[in-house]
């Protein structure tokens, strides 16, 4: 038997099979079993499905290619080899070997998503369209151009046009096709061409009707776009994929540029086809944009080293990824970044100092939330809705409990206060009803009202202050709901007597020694 050969003893074997010959990088194994059956396979990427672990190699469609696990990828003395696909060059994956040890060596806990990026082998942009409806065959292209861009239907016929300037949009007129049916659009420019779309009137970035009032054309060549294949002089413009429905899969190469003349934002937004988004380390992009994903289905985006941010409402609305791996390099995610997203089940941020107000708020099967190394007290509600996330620590150094900052976490069985914090306010740690037991520290000052309301399977309060904070009203709830609250046995009396304090005064009793 041949070092390339592996021999089977039962089918479950085939598991261990399918990692050796990732291992080996995608050479032929021979398949031997028992009974004397013998089968060959190729072992190509996608043969035998790949299982997710610490570390991903994801292609452009989203087919995860290698995976390995923390201890595999230390272990690595090269990257896997890049995939190929007629009509692409690969450029590499959008992580460098020593990226990657480095990150897990320094966060262990952390989870990496790598892509390969791909440039047409033609320098053309390309773009298949499908044209199902013969009363709708008369689309015209809109496109930022600064220079000569010439397009080439799929029909056999062909276009140019001029631009200016990349501030302006520029329009071929009307191009009629004789039939339905399915159409590769290829430009070439000299010079630099860009998309840039509009959410606010789900007008596309692309194809669309030569007059933009024609809102049913519109909607007719919006969802005509399939598959999008970048090549030179392109340039990333605000909303520049957003509203095309049925846009399954898109290429970016090394060499996009991301506009800067504009604030940007919503690039990938109502993308409801889009699996997978691989952003390149070697282009300026630098961060998620606002919006850049709002209500879109994208389940996989691999971020690179170079992001520094995830602005606010990257992920709004974005209803289907799971997890997602953010490098250490990002240090920011702003408010609403992942409000309802509400498939996301994990998520670690290694080196996150600061996380915006509503950025985690209804995202319903969040259960692991990690940021060892914020720096700023969680905002108002960060965690709102998590109706699944069991535990949550607060930053050692946090002054405030911010007003519904965990309002609603239904299944969180044990919360960390640190002894810090001085202000609990109103509605902070609502309708938590699996808490069992909460300790406020000696430091708390003031309690706004409804901060602990309807917590109905708290059986005991422990009050560490001995001055009796200021109290808002129904912080407990109704007199009745609370079990026990203790207070420390010198200040006993104090507590039964204090403003708002007195209306739990059955319930109070000395901390026990």
């Amino acid at each position: 038997m041949s070092a390339n050969d592996l021999y089977l003893t039962t089918e479950e074997d085939l598991t261990t099979v399918a990692e050796a010959i990732r291992t080996r990088g995608g050479t032929s194994a021979a398949l031997t079993y028992p009974n004397g059956f013998a089968s060959a396979i190729a072992a190509i990427p996608g043969n035998v499905e790949v299982q997710e672990k610490d570390v991903n190699f994801y292609d452009y469609d989203g087919t995860l290619l290698y995976s390995y696990t923390k201890a595999q990828a230390l272990a690595l003395s090269a990257l896997p080899e890049n995939p190929s696909h007629e009509g692409l060059t690969a450029q590499g994956w959008n992580w460098t070997l020593a990226e990657i040890q480095a990150e897990l060596t320094t966060y262990p806990n952390q989870f990496i998503q790598v892509g390969q990026n791909y440039i047409t082998t033609s320098g053309k942009t390309e773009v298949d369209i499908v044209l199902d409806d013969n009363n709708y065959l008369s689309p015209c292209i809109k496109i930022l151009l600064s220079g000569t861009a010439t397009i080439e239907w799929g029909d056999g016929t062909t276009t140019t046009i001029t631009g200016s300037s990349m501030d302006s949009s520029y329009y071929t007129n009307n191009h009629t096709y004789a039939s339905t049916g399915e159409y590769t659009i290829k430009i070439s420019v000299v010079g630099e061409m860009g998309f840039r779309g509009d959410v606010s009137s789900g007008v596309p970035s692309f194809i669309v009707a030569k007059n933009d009032n024609y809102a049913r054309r519109e909607q007719e060549y919006t969802r005509c776009t399939r598959h999008i294949r970048i090549g030179n002089n392109f340039t990333i413009d605000q909303a520049a994929f957003a509203c095309m429905y049925n846009l399954e899969t898109i290429t970016i190469p090394n060499t996009v540029k991301y506009t800067t003349k504009n604030s940007g934002g919503n690039e990938f937004s109502y993308c409801r086809c889009l699996k997978c988004v691989i952003f390149p380390s070697t282009s300026d992009i630098t961060s998620l944009r606002s919006y850049m994903f709002l209500r879109s289905l994208v389940k996989i985006v691999s971020m690179t080293k170079k992001m520094t941010s995830i602005e606010s409402g990257s992920f709004q609305y974005e209803y289907v990824i799971e997890k997602i791996g953010i490098p250490s390099s990002v240090t920011e995610i702003k408010s609403y970044a992942f409000q309802e997203a509400r498939s996301l089940e994990k998520i670690y941020l290694p080196a996150v100092g600061s996380i915006g107000s509503y950025c985690f708020q209804q995202c319903d099967n969040l259960q692991e939330f990690s940021a060892p190394n914020i720096t700023e007290d969680l905002k108002t509600y960060t965690f709102d809705g998590c109706i699944r996330l069991k535990h949550i620590a607060f930053l050692s150094t946090t002054t405030t409990i911010k007003s519904y900052v965990c309002r609603n976490c239904k299944s969180l069985e044990s919360i960390t206060i640190p002894n810090t914090v001085t202000t609990i306010e109103s509605y902070a740690i609502n309708s938590c009803y699996s808490l069992k037991t909460v300790t406020i520290p000696a430091t708390v000052t003031s309690i706004a009202g409804n901060a602990f309301q309807y917590n109905y399977s708290v059986e005991e309060y422990h009050v560490l202050p001995t001055t009796p904070p200021t109290m808002g009203t129904q912080v407990f709830g109704a007199a009745s709901q609370p079990k026990v609250i203790y207070v420390p046995a010198a200040s006993l009396e104090t507590y039964k007597a204090a403003s708002g304090w007195s209306t739990y005064a059955s319930k109070i009793e000395a901390e026990p020694t």
